[in-house]
């Protein structure tokens, strides 16, 4: 990471861990029903887009748990849920550090079809990029390539502070501890099992 991105890219996330501390500081008591999540302009969306339920998860692409998440419970989700058209999963980023919050930037910037693919590279394999000195060429290299136009998306603070207004606005809504996070049937879980976050949806009903 070059010197203006990691200066750049430590006061965002500086400002994001605020809003999270802030978060905590009000969080409300368990039997509070979360606010219902919606998909938004950056998130990727999994099974039915209209399917009745939604599933949020908040994840950082630098975060050992949310791989762990992906790998292991991802397809137990996917048919408990996703596969039957029960509930859609939305995915948002809550970068927590630096270069999670550039690998973010870096997925927005890519056309549609190739973002969900991308991101799931660059979570189960971000020990590969995330201690680079250029975290956006070696993102780029775990996630199939990189032009000129994406690289510049991903550099510029505007793209990059849409992300963080995303996690922040999550952070406030849902009062989130850790990641991954996950929004459903009213309840907001840390590292949910899928079993668990299928039983919140049905609970909902």
């Amino acid at each position: 990471m070059k010197l203006a991105d990691k200066l750049l890219a430590a006061g965002i996330v500086a400002a994001l861990t605020a809003a999270v501390g802030l978060s905590l500081a009000a969080r409300p008591s368990d039997s509070a029903a979360a606010a219902a999540p919606s998909a938004e302009a950056g998130d990727l969306v999994y099974g039915n887009p209209a399917a009745p339920a939604t599933v949020l998860e908040l994840a950082s692409l630098t975060c050992p748990h949310c791989a762990r998440w992906e790998e292991e419970q991802l397809p137990r989700l996917r048919a408990a849920l996703l596969d039957g058209g029960k509930a859609r999963l939305v995915v948002r980023d809550f970068p927590l550090d630096g270069p999670a919050l550039l690998a973010a930037a870096y997925v927005r910037c890519l056309p549609a079809p190739a973002r969900a693919a991308a991101h799931r590279e660059l979570l189960l394999r971000h020990k590969e990029w995330e201690a680079a000195p250029d975290v956006l060429s070696a993102a780029a290299a775990v996630a199939g390539g990189r032009t000129d136009a994406v690289a510049a998306c991903a550099a510029d603070k505007s793209t990059q502070d849409a992300v963080v207004a995303a996690a922040q606005a999550a952070a406030a809504a849902w009062h989130v501890a850790g990641t991954p996070t996950f929004v459903a049937g009213g309840k907001v879980m840390l590292g949910a099992s899928a079993e668990k976050i299928a039983e919140a949806v049905a609970g909902a009903r």
